[in-house]
Formats: structure tokens, C-alpha cells, sequence
């Protein structure tokens, strides 16, 4: 209680904070600002995940963001801590209501809710709600209705109740939020509900919600293992997708320690893991509980019981569990009442290098010749550490020149083509990854929609109004003139040779309107029209249809120096209408770097016909390729095929 007669006495009680549901990263900011971090203990938010946040590992992302958001606001945070006050996957039922609470599925999704909070790394999190009777839709009922009704009926076998509410009226006690482990009135309430003909609403309540439902089992199950005071360690990606995983100790001194491991699998078919604890020392034993869709091991309280107890389990090797599909499981040296059974643990070890994924820091699978690139390394387990050897190949993995790369994993084409990069684990070539490149001479000139300093640009009117296309800023469109005159921006540009342009229009007519129309010049004086692809986008709620703008063909031999771009309301069109939000334009030096065929066949039959089909790299240059036969020494045969190839 506190006392209002004496402000002393409650002079250090602090709050937490902002306790939100929505908007949480501005509602962070707001909480951690210098006016009010000093007065926030400790920040929390609320969160009701939909399915696919949870099952897609998003929620651990956005969790793991809002708590650095804060942190970065008040380092103190990183001592205080971060907590979810309010946590569950978003209703189903009428109003306020989590109907799949009575199902299995939810018991999988909040435990992999509650894996993925530890691994953001949160200081606790706890779920809505606990008991479904307690907590009313609306809070006036109780006030609006305590005069107006008496006891309630009699269940048959004589047992006198109130419900919460109180009325004993079926359609104003139904109106309570489902999402608890149980609801103690739930057979009084059938009762109450089937003798006045009250069956049909979703959210009608069962003479079974007086029993536990099945997310108690695994709400349960960690919270029996995970207690309050365990250390979270941290636990890599499983590397299987829907599979995840975490790990916490409870110190005991020379050590040893208590250990849970937490694993879950939320795909709809089975899965292998290995759970790896690289400090593990020795072997220990696992009680293991195991929740899956079937005749669960329960005490008559209705908990879980063990399922299995594993022996003499080496950790530092590794334990490779069999999940089933949609099942979750956790394996603890803790007996059934917590009973310590510590295993030992050394430092400083780490787990061996299983697989490895490369790819370039920017993620660009195409290159330009002559500039340096960064190769990255991803590991698994994601801890684990290796040296990696790096190389370059052709297309059939034979070492190639095309390119350079370092022992740090700087890459730099060296002519145009395809090529591979291969990185693998020194000393484990078995542990390999490899990317397909193509290096071109081609650069790109990007309209940023912010920039305008590369080449010409002429008659351009910005729109800075926010509501324009979900907030997308600095649209280029027809001149704002009453007299609706024409909007043009010109590119300058040596070689231009293919584009893609987005346009945007109150008219799904626009590709055959005239009103968007592009042209190249090689001297800026005449002109050449450009057949367009006009590919549509889905209508954005703001009513505009955005379009994909490409070219039907366009000539990379002809040297262009300049592209224009044309917008005119007409036709019916408003002012305004249509507008252009940038794109990407090629340009640059072009020469054939590569024939690829489609046919590898190693072996013919004699007298009979095989096609073959070539296609010149870049696809922009001409196809004509001329064939010839040769034998395995290089040498032509009398007997060819000759068709004329232009470059």
C-alpha cells in the first residue's frame, strides 16, 4: 500500500515502462529519453506475435532490435534489463480472445515464443493471461449489472456458484477473454449456458476449459527449468529451418552447474539436431520431457512427467535428438522437483567447424570489373571459428584466372564472365561452399530519387508530400502548370544500352495512354522512340498503380549518350499523372564474356540429330554463334557446322 500521508516512504518506488502493444520502437524512445530514463526501472514492452512472426524466427529479431534501441539510448538497460510484461501469439476468438489456447499447435508456438525471448536475450516475459473467468471484455460490466442480478442458478449436481461478473445472464458471462491456462467456472458456466440454449458463439464457454489446456504443459515445463536466477547462455542457429534451441546453467560452484537445454520444432515434418555443449566435461545424465501430440506422461495434477532419462550423455560430442514435426522437447540435469544433479564444465573451448556459407558483403552476385569486393564467411555452428582457403573456378570448378582473390577474401574480377568463388575450412576441403559470379564492364547509373548530381536533368518537380504512395518521398512527375505541361528528365550517360523504370498512375491504362514515353539519342538532338514493357504492380491503397518500365529491346551496339524519360497528362489523365520514381539505368563498355550451351551431353548416337543452343553473355549483344567440331586435342574435323557469329 502506499501511504499519502508520508511521501517518504515511497520516495524509491520506480516504474517499468512504456508497457506498450503497439508502436514500440517510438514508445522505447520516448521511455529512454533523458526526461524520463532516469524514472523508467525497467523497460518493457508488450507483444502478441502472429504465428508467422513466431515460426519464422522474426520475433527473436525484433526483440533483439528494441532491446538494442534501448540500450543505446541508456546503458543501463544492459544492468536494469528488458522484459516483455505481456506475451502471447495474437487472438483468434471474438473480441478479445485466443481460441487456439484450447489446441495443441499453441502449447508449440508460445514454448518457441518463449525460446526465442531468452535467445533476444530479455530479462523475463510473461504471458496473457492465467485464468479466463477472472477477466471480463469490459470493465463496466461488473458496476452495470451487480444490482441488477442475484445468485446465479444451480449446476444439476446442486453446487451453488456466482460467476465472476456477476449475473448468471449466459450472454453477458460468455463475454470473458480466452486466453487463460483454464477457467475454474467452466463447467458452471456450461451448465449455465446449456440450459439457456447457448451454444453456438466461438467463444461460448466448454465444460472442458475447466481443465488445463495444453499450452500449460510447456508454459510450465520451462518455467520449471528455466527458473528465475538460471544464466542464459548463448546458443547458435540450429542451421535447420523452424528448429531452434536454448541453453541456460545455474552455477554451483567448482565448476559445476545445472544445465537445460530447451528445443523445439515447429515444422510440419521431422528433424534432426545435435546438441553440442563444447565445455562439457565428462558424461552426466538427462531427464527428458517431451511434448508432443499423444498420451503425454502426467502425474494427477496434470504436469508433466519425465518422458525419458538419457545416460552417461557425452555433451562435448554432441546428443542427436530426433524431433518430430511440431513437437518441443527439454533435456535438464534438474530432477522432477528441481533436485540439483550438476554436471562439470571447463572454459574456453569451442565447437568444431560443421559447414560454412560464403557470400560477398554486399550481396552482389554481379561485379564489375577491376574493383575490390569483400568475400564473408558464415559458420556453423555460428560460434565456431576456421581459417578459410579461397579460390576461383570456371563453371566446371577447374581453377580460373578471371578473377583474384586474397587470403582475406578481397576479390577483384579480372575480365568479363561467370565464374565461381569457393571458400573451404583449412585442412577440411570436405567443408566447402561456393557462389556463382558474372564480372561485367557495365556500370549502372541510379536515379536515387534524392541525388540528382549525375547527368542532365531537366523540368523536374519533387513532391515532398509524405500521404504520396505509403510514404515513398521526391517523385519526379508532369510539370504542377494548371496547364498540365509536360514533366522530362534527360540522363547522360556513355553506352546506354538497357534500363528498368518504375512509373506510377492513378489509371491502370497507362502502358497504352502514350503518356509515359522514353527516347535515346546518340547526340541529343534526334531522337529514337523505345518499345516499353509495362509491367503492373498490385493498386497501392493510396489508388496508384505502380508500374515496372523495361525496354522491348535496345541496341547495346549503338552507342546512346542520352535516355529521356517523358511524362504527359493527357488523354484524361490528371495533372500530375503520371509520375516517375527513379530506376537504374546500364551503361558502359560491352563485349561478348562468355557462350554458355544448353546441351552437355557427353555421348551422341551415330546418324542422328542433336540440338544445340548457345547464348552470348551479355544477353543485350547479338546471338548469332558460328559451331565447329573439333576432336579432344583441339584439332578441327573436315565435317562442321558454320553459322554466323557477330560481336
Amino acid at each position: 500500500m502506499m501511504d499519502e500521508s508520508d511521501v517518504e516512504a515511497i520516495r524509491n518506488i520506480k516504474i517499468v515502462g512504456p508497457d506498450v502493444y503497439d508502436k514500440q520502437e517510438a514508445w522505447i524512445k520516448q521511455a529512454k529519453s533523458d526526461e524520463l530514463k532516469d524514472k523508467v526501472e525497467l523497460t518493457e514492452i508488450h507483444r502478441y506475435s502472429p504465428k508467422s512472426e513466431v515460426e519464422s524466427g522474426l520475433i527473436e529479431t525484433k526483440l533483439k532490435n528494441w532491446k538494442a534501441i534501448a540500450e543505446e539510448m541508456d546503458p543501463n538497460v544492459k544492468e536494469e534489463g528488458f522484459a516483455i510484461g505481456e506475451m502471447g501469439l495474437s487472438g483468434t476468438g471474438s473480441d478479445d480472445s485466443q481460441l487456439n489456447a484450447r489446441n495443441y499447435d499453441y502449447g508449440v508456438d508460445i514454448f518457441d515464443y518463449a525460446l526465442q525471448a531468452t535467445r533476444a536475450g530479455l530479462k523475463f516475459g510473461s504471458v496473457w493471461g492465467f485464468e479466463d473467468s477472472m477477466h471480463v471484455q469490459h470493465n463496466d460490466i461488473i458496476n452495470t449489472f451487480k444490482d441488477k442480478y442475484g445468485p446465479a442458478a444451480q449446476t444439476e449436481e446442486g453446487r451453488a456458484y456466482k460467476v465472476h461478473t456477476p449475473t448468471g445472464d449466459p450472454s453477458i458471462d460468455n463475454d470473458i477473454k480466452i486466453w487463460g491456462f483454464w477457467n475454474e467456472l467452466g463447467e458452471e458456466m456450461a451448465a449455465q449456458n446449456e440450459a439457456a440454449g447457448v451454444t453456438n458463439r466461438a467463444n461460448t464457454v466448454k465444460a472442458s476449459d475447466e481443465k488445463l489446456k495444453p499450452w500449460y504443459y510447456t508454459w510450465s515445463m520451462i518455467c520449471r527449468y528455466f527458473p528465475a536466477g538460471m544464466q542464459i547462455l548463448e546458443t547458435t542457429d540450429s542451421g535447420v529451418n523452424q528448429v531452434r534451441a536454448t541453453s541456460g546453467i545455474i552455477p554451483k560452484g567448482n565448476n559445476k552447474a545445472d544445465l537445460s537445454i530447451a528445443v523445439v520444432n515447429t515444422s510440419n515434418k521431422e528433424q534432426k539436431v545435435t546438441l553440442n555443449v563444447p565445455n562439457a566435461k565428462g558424461v552426466t545424465d538427462l531427464n527428458q520431457y517431451f511434448y508432443f501430440d499423444g498420451d503425454r506422461p502426467m502425474n494427477d495434477k496434470g504436469q508433466l512427467e519425465t518422458y525419458d532419462t538419457l545416460k552417461n550423455v557425452d555433451l562435448a560430442k554432441g546428443l542427436q535428438v530426433t524431433m518430430p514435426a511440431n513437437t518441443c522437447m527439454i533435456f535438464t540435469t534438474l530432477g522432477y522437483n528441481r533436485e540439483s544433479h550438476p554436471m562439470t564444465l571447463t572454459t574456453g573451448q569451442l565447437p568444431d567447424v560443421t559447414g560454412i556459407e560464403i557470400a560477398e558483403k554486399t550481396n552482389a552476385q554481379k561485379i564489375v570489373v577491376d574493383e575490390t569486393y569483400q568475400m564473408t564467411t558464415q559458420f556453423t555452428p555460428s560460434i565456431a571459428s576456421a581459417e578459410v582457403e579461397w579460390r576461383i573456378a570456371d563453371y566446371f570448378g577447374n581453377d580460373s584466372d578471371i578473377a583474384t582473390i586474397d587470403s582475406d577474401g578481397k576479390l577483384v574480377a579480372n575480365r568479363a564472365g561467370q565464374f565461381k568463388v569457393i571458400g573451404s575450412v583449412k585442412g577440411h576441403p570436405e567443408i566447402s561452399a561456393s557462389i556463382d559470379m558474372t564480372a561485367t564492364t557495365t556500370k549502372n547509373l541510379i536515379d536515387n530519387l534524392v541525388d540528382l548530381d549525375v547527368g542532365t536533368y531537366e523540368g523536374i518537380v519533387r513532391d515532398d508530400n509524405s500521404a504520396n504512395f505509403n510514404n515513398t518521398k521526391t517523385i519526379k512527375r508532369s510539370d504542377s502548370n494548371a496547364n498540365g505541361n509536360p514533366g522530362i528528365i534527360t540522363y547522360t550517360a556513355d553506352g546506354i544500352f538497357d534500363f528498368e523504370l518504375k512509373a506510377y498512375s492513378l489509371k491502370s491504362t497507362l502502358p497504352s495512354s502514350g503518356n509515359f514515353v522514353v527516347e535515346v539519342s546518340k547526340n541529343g538532338n534526334d531522337w529514337e522512340s523505345v518499345e516499353l514493357n509495362f509491367a503492373s504492380q498490385s493498386q497501392l491503397s493510396s489508388g496508384w498503380y505502380p508500374f515496372i518500365v523495361t525496354p522491348q529491346s535496345l541496341d547495346a551496339l549503338q552507342n546512346y549518350q542520352y535516355l529521356k524519360v517523358t511524362m504527359n497528362s493527357k488523354n484524361g489523365y490528371k495533372t500530375y499523372d503520371p509520375q516517375y520514381g527513379g530506376g537504374t539505368i546500364s551503361y558502359g563498355k560491352q563485349s561478348a564474356s562468355e557462350i554458355k550451351l544448353d546441351n552437355q551431353e557427353k555421348y551422341v548416337v551415330l546418324d542422328k540429330t542433336v540440338q544445340f543452343n548457345a547464348s552470348v553473355l551479355p544477353l543485350t549483344l547479338s546471338q548469332d554463334v558460328t559451331y565447329k567440331v573439333v576432336d579432344p586435342n583441339g584439332n578441327q574435323q573436315q565435317k562442321q557446322l558454320l553459322m554466323k557469329m557477330v560481336f
